[in-house]
């Protein structure tokens, strides 16, 4: 290919219009990967992106769907590259995900303003709400039909195959979630309605949509906003796995359906200057169908900086491992484990020439250290481990496995989390974990720290965490969380133990501006220091029915704490 210029887009023949630019893009993409180029910039302008002629990859993404995917940019192996949009606008057509990175090292992409023509959700004012039932008006973008008894939202991204075709058959549940209108967040104390059943809809003579279901209470408010997702988690943002020094710097995200940004078994990411938001000077009310970025066994320095993150369905920051449960001891050396939850699918837990360890799945606690020699993929929900040394004695199947090297250092500061359906930041990882100078208003949590082997199965137990100089405003509105900040791991009071799963923990120097006092939760954590934090009481919302007057300690030793 003889270009000039080869770093420049325009010389792939793309003149940016609603045309795809998927065939162009495909070009250039190969230049990168023949390392004609290490460089591909945009000029700025808005690029159209469809599904027609996309690539297509099965992917095991996790905590998202599994499955076939159209991806617009499937980079992988590349390696010192650079992809600069410019501050252009990428908008997305169909069932397409814009970004799939595999085994890539040292790619930079920023400036990119990503969105999508039809998002998978649809919202609508709430007109008329009963006991049996509640109506509302749709916009004519967020369109929709009947057939068969059911509702089908329409739109390109429901179509199977090329345009023109059948309609790609989704779930007959949907979820629902009211929205405040004033301010443009999850409502005061809302609750999930999920699977509402597609044939539970109807449209009055007046062309309103009416959910024909008993709500749950708190019931809907007249003149909000009711958001109903529909669909899988299926469309990520940007997906990383398997890569090394990945540098995302001034990415905007306005809509993915599922995760903004997911990063699984990767080392060394960098976000900077990156946002999560529901376009500017439009009126939709939901960013991303998920987390605005979800880390998943990945290694070395996470890094986010700078970064915004608002209006998501789910969290703004998970950063997690995975507890693989032991399905059948073959023989002291060999053992059968399993991904135990359905979104964990494909995903590698353990690594051979590694060590990991042995838990406990009701206590979490350790039970000893293994030398993993080989690791084999029976199929994707099941791997066949074989170790250099024999189990810890007392392991038994249903105890789970954890790795020792997945296991990052997270460093979030100067970002700011609001108004989004869950918690700001969940963060369960042994590296060194450092939340500084940024700013809550989250419906939940503002800060939680977990661990779970019996339902999501995300490990592990923190072992440096710090706290501080950070802002929270009028967090825990919603019913998501115990505390604004939170370190909660799911181990019931029969299992609990002396030695704590959680420790070294500092919570120091941050406001609260809060409307309640259930302030901080901590179970199962030893070495923890709460001091030089100022609370300051705010009337921004209705009285809330407390649980503790600004902390509440279940199980924990060695805690120091003073509030002010």
């Amino acid at each position: 290919m003889n270009l000039t210029n080869p770093e420049n887009f325009l010389h792939y023949h793309l003149k940016p219009t609603l045309a795809d630019c998927t065939p162009a893009l495909r070009l250039a993409l190969n230049a990168l990967r023949l390392g004609e180029t290490n460089r591909l910039i945009f000029p700025r302008d808005e690029y159209h992106f469809y599904a027609d002629e996309a690539e297509e990859k099965f992917c095991f993404v996790s905590n998202n769907s599994e499955g076939l995917k159209r991806i617009a940019f499937p980079l992988t192996g590349i390696r010192n590259a650079i992809i600069d949009g410019s501050g252009s606008r990428f908008i997305f057509h169909g069932r397409i995900c814009p970004f799939h990175l595999d085994a890539c090292q040292q790619v930079t992409i920023r400036n990119i303003t990503i969105d999508y023509e039809r998002t998978t959700f649809s919202q609508g004012e709430i007109i008329e709400c009963t006991d049996q039932s509640i109506s509302i008006r749709l916009p004519p973008e967020d369109s929709y039909f009947f057939q068969n008894g059911r509702i089908w939202f329409d739109g390109p991204n429901y179509l199977q195959g090329s345009y023109g075709g059948p309609y790609h058959r989704r779930d007959a549940y949907v979820h629902t979630l009211e929205f405040d209108a004033k301010r443009r967040e999850p409502a005061f104390m809302a609750r999930d309605c999920y699977r509402v059943p597609a044939h539970s809809f109807s449209e009055t003579p007046d062309g309103l949509l009416k959910l024909n279901i008993e709500y749950p209470t708190p019931k809907p408010h007249v003149g909000n906003i009711l958001a109903i997702t529909h669909d899988h988690r299926d469309l990520f943002g940007i997906c990383l796995n398997n890569c090394e020094k990945t540098t995302l710097e001034s990415i905007v995200i306005h809509h993915a359906g599922a995760m903004g940004i997911i990063a699984q078994r990767s080392t060394d990411i960098h976000l900077v200057d990156c946002v999560v938001e529901p376009p500017p000077r439009h009126n939709r009310i939901v960013s991303t169908f998920a987390d605005a970025t979800h880390f998943v066994n990945c290694r070395g320095k996470i890094s986010i900086r700078k970064c915004q993150f608002r209006n998501m369905m789910d969290d703004g920051v998970n950063v997690h491992g995975i507890y693989s449960p032991i399905k059948r001891i073959i023989s002291p050396t060999e053992i059968l484990i399993e991904n135990a939850h359905h979104e964990q699918a494909g995903i590698q837990v353990v690594d051979a020439n590694e060590e990991a360890q042995v838990i406990c799945n009701h206590s979490l606690l350790p039970k000893g250290f293994l030398d993993i020699k080989s690791v084999t993929m029976i199929n994707r929900y099941h791997w066949l481990v074989e170790l250099n040394k024999p189990l810890p004695e007392g392991t038994q199947p249903g105890d789970c496995l954890e790795s020792l090297h997945n296991t990052p250092d997270v460093n979030i500061e100067y970002c700011q989390f609001s108004s989004n359906r869950a918690r700001g930041i969940l963060a369960t990882t042994p590296g060194k974990i450092r939340i500084t100078n940024n700013y809550f208003h989250s419906a939940g949590s503002a800060i939680k720290i977990a661990g779970d082997a019996n339902s999501w199965y995300e490990s592990g137990s923190v072992k440096d965490v710090c706290i501080q100089n950070n802002q929270f405003q009028d967090c825990g509105y919603g019913i998501w969380g115990t505390g604004i900040i939170a370190i909660d791991p799911e181990i019931r009071p029969e299992n609990h133990s002396n030695q704590a799963y959680h420790e070294n923990i500092r919570i120091e120097n941050n406001c609260f501006f809060t409307f309640h006092k259930d302030l901080i939760f901590a179970r199962c954590v030893q070495n923890m220091v709460v001091q030089h934090n100022q609370i300051e009481s705010s009337q921004n919302y209705p009285p809330k029915q407390q649980t503790f007057d600004y902390q509440k300690l279940v199980n924990c030793t060695n805690v120091a704490s003073q509030f002010s």
